[in-house]
């Protein structure tokens, strides 16, 4: 999941307020809220840059936080180990 916190700090830190992005025509307001209510909801690759360019700093400043919660079942070990058992019972079908 895609912690907004820092980016949030960020604008922050320099009294950046969501009226003057807004008026200011930076981000929409749909992108402000998903990084207002910081659920993490997808905010694009442009969004971050252009987020990146306002506050002067690279992606993994704001992402530093990013953890993916790692699921065992979609590994590509995972994902072999299941096309072959698949591919296996098919055969086998077949046959």
């Amino acid at each position: 999941m895609i912690d907004y916190t820092e980016i949030k700090k960020r604008f922050a830190d320099k009294d950046i307020k969501q009226y003057t992005v807004k008026q200011l025509k930076i981000l929409s307001g749909g992108t402000l809220a998903k990084i207002g209510s910081n659920n993490g909801d997808h905010v694009s690759t442009a969004t971050i840059e252009e987020i990146c360019q306002l506050l002067q700093c690279q992606p993994w400043d704001l992402l530093k936080d990013w953890k993916v919660e790692l699921d065992p079942a979609k590994s590509i070990e995972s994902l072999r180990a299941e096309y072959k058992h698949e591919k296996k019972a098919k055969k086998e079908g077949k046959a």
